[in-house]
């Protein structure tokens, strides 16, 4: 092999492992500073792969077995108005507005063109704006206003809120009819009963909520409930004791749980391939997730109250997957039975009823007598598991099996209905030496065996 060649297929080889590894889905996230991941005293420039957006991608990394790009074109400042143009002075802080200044409504929508070109689909996307149209209210002459005036007020720009989330929306349903669409809410700025904003901001808020809330249900988004996780919390959750209302890293890791709770997949089913079988055997079954997109990475719980049903104790589906498959062993019983088996994921609880017919097996053979004088006889007596069934009118037979010329044993014994023991005889022959040897009895292909000592 010639160098040009050997490195061509280095390069080939180096070439597949890239493509191979090269992410196939996108994740694009819009909104203001919160989206953006504002830390305090660290708000240099940034791509934005960051704050609760980072944490959603390394959970949607786990479930699709590579991490998506992160396409974040949050603003710091922005609000609803000027998410459709350029009036909002603070793109400097997002680096992937540095070649392109555009209004962030027209980069969402370059970026899914130019991710479908590359071949990448954008399978979630998260929009959150409004607080900054709120916070822009909060001026000397808005201060100065009575209570009913300032109600007025906040209920003027949440109507110009409302419209403009309203057509926020439409445009990204309309480039990404398929993405799974997450909406949070927001959290009161102000703390409760230690700033006087805190009043006005939670009249406003309740009602800037209740319009995303709606707005993600009409455009087939799911809302995410910021508002309820940090009401009281703030003190964890936020910087507000340090005179900064954004997000911690706690807080930023609470948003990324609620929202990934949201779309995590959830237990759908589990379905044995039989509903019946013989106690003793095994069957095959099958978990399934819910139909949401990127599933799989996930571990179901599984337990069984009864002793006799023997499960895993965790299922995995194998990122990508929506349905996991296992095996449920079971112990063998005397009678028919009906038991049930649990399957767990995230507080979602799916029960599988198994009905056991019985299987008869040895559950011990003794001797009258564990050792006996060649040439005399012993009694030996076989014990099931449980009581054979009057259905079965003929009995059990157990097959018996001595490996000794000088242990003489019947072929089978019956255990006959209604009953779960039988008695047989061993009859012996001469030694000249003390020894040992091993009588064997089975049934249902389950061995039990006993030692019986000769002597001469």
């Amino acid at each position: 092999m010639g160098l040009r060649s050997g490195l061509a297929l280095v390069c080939l080889a180096v070439s597949s492992a890239v493509l191979a590894a090269s992410p196939k889905t996108t994740y694009l996230a819009l909104g203001d500073s919160i989206t953006w991941g504002w830390i305090q005293n660290q708000a240099s420039p940034s791509n934005g792969d960051k704050g609760f957006v980072s944490k959603v991608a390394d959970w949607i990394a786990g479930q699709n077995g590579a991490r998506p790009v992160v396409l974040n074109y949050a603003i710091p400042g922005e609000m609803t108005t000027s998410y459709f143009d350029v009036s909002n002075k603070s793109r400097d802080y997002n680096t992937n507005y540095r070649l392109s200044p555009l209004p962030q409504a027209i980069a969402m929508s370059r970026a899914v063109d130019a991710e479908t070109s590359a071949g990448r689909t954008i399978t979630h996307v998260s929009y959150i704006l409004g607080i900054n149209d709120l916070l822009k209210l909060h001026n000397q002459q808005f201060w100065s206003l009575p209570l009913a005036q300032q109600k007025t007020a906040v209920d003027d720009a949440l109507k110009v809120c409302e419209t403009e989330i309203k057509q926020a929306l439409d445009g990204i349903r309309s480039k990404l009819p398929n993405a799974i669409l997450l909406v949070p809410n927001y959290y009161n700025p102000y703390r409760a009963n230690s700033d006087p904003a805190f009043p006005i901001m939670e009249y406003g808020l309740v009602k800037l909520n209740t319009i995303l809330d709606q707005q993600a249900k009409l455009h087939h988004g799911i809302s995410v409930d910021v508002y309820d996780r940090y009401n009281g919390q703030e003190g964890q959750l936020t910087n507000m004791l340090t005179g900064d209302i954004h997000p911690n890293d706690a807080g930023y890791r609470a948003t990324a749980d609620l929202m990934i709770s949201a779309i995590a997949p959830r237990l759908d089913s589990v379905l044995l391939d039989s509903a019946s079988i013989q106690s003793g055997s095994s069957v095959g079954a099958t978990l399934s997730l819910t139909d949401y997109e990127g599933t799989g990475g996930s571990a179901a719980s599984l337990t069984s109250a009864s002793s006799v049903i023997h499960v895993p104790a965790t299922v995995s589906f194998p990122a990508g997957a929506k349905r996991a498959r296992f095996v449920v062993s079971t112990s063998p019983i005397a009678s028919q039975a009906v038991r049930t088996l649990e399957a767990s994921l995230r507080g979602t609880t799916k029960v599988a009823t198994l009905q056991l017919t019985p299987t008869w097996v040895v559950s011990s053979l003794i001797f009258s007598s564990s050792m006996v004088t060649g040439r005399n006889s012993v009694v030996a007596t076989v014990r099931l598991n449980g009581p054979v069934s009057p259905a079965s009118a003929s009995g059990v037979v157990v097959k018996v099996l001595s490996p000794s010329a000088a242990i003489m044993v019947p072929e089978t014994v019956t255990v006959p209905a209604g009953k779960s023991a039988a008695s047989f005889t061993i009859q012996t022959k001469p030694v000249a030496q003390t020894y040992s040897r091993t009588v064997i009895v089975s049934l249902n292909g389950r061995g039990v065996s006993a030692s019986l000592t000769l002597t001469p």
